[in-house]
């Protein structure tokens, strides 16, 4: 077999031409993988704002004493009434899903965090119950709205008188309750969106 070599000008034996490289591509940063912290503190976020608004909601009481005149006698009558958020069953739904999604919460915080290294493998599962716990979310919180926007506004189909100007404070923890957990689900609605950004940045 013939030699490559070619002897040089000054009759030496030129050194061995080296083949030719390979292209080395970078990698393109959008198949690198995110930074899994926007998601821990979103999680961490949404457990905590849905802890406290299953608390507020839970707790959410008011007992009013108020005198009232009878016409026919002329006495009066003190009447003591208590309005709890347990009495409402839009309010219990509230306070059950407001759980479910905090205990959610903490449990895929945990799992993510042990499980940083392969958390590729969890982001499809996660992203999909997510996107149920944003539903469930949205879905407890309408009702509770509906139920308070009729104790303000009170409902002349319904012949429910409003409640709010005699229990505003039972009124206020509840409208405390709704928007915290309003922005309970917005973080899980980012936490969706995050999810879809990064699997797209898988497939590509």
């Amino acid at each position: 077999m013939a030699s490559n070599h070619k002897p040089s000008f000054d009759g030496t034996q030129a050194p061995p031409s080296l083949p030719q490289p390979y292209t080395i591509r970078p990698i393109s940063s959008s198949s690198s993988s995110s930074s899994p912290l926007p998601g821990y503190i979103l999680r961490g976020a949404a457990a905590l704002l849905t802890f406290i608004s299953a608390i507020v909601m839970g707790v959410a009481k008011q007992t009013k004493t108020f005198t009232v005149n009878d016409p026919t006698t002329l006495n009066s009558q003190t009447i003591t009434g208590t309005v709890k958020s347990t009495y409402a069953a839009a309010y219990v739904y509230f306070i059950i899903i407001n759980v479910l999604v905090f205990v959610y919460s903490a449990a895929a915080l945990a799992i993510s965090i042990a499980n940083r290294v392969s958390s590729s493998n969890l982001e499809l599962p996660f992203n999909i119950a997510d996107l149920l716990v944003a539903i469930l979310l949205f879905s407890c919180n309408s009702a509770a709205s509906n139920t308070s926007v009729i104790a303000r506004n009170g409902s002349v189909r319904l012949g429910w008188n409003k409640i709010c100007d005699i229990v505003g404070s039972f009124c206020g923890q509840t409208t405390a309750a709704i928007v915290l957990s309003m922005f309970a689900a917005l973080a899980y609605v980012l936490l969706v969106v995050l999810g879809i950004i990064n699997l797209h940045k898988r497939s590509l």
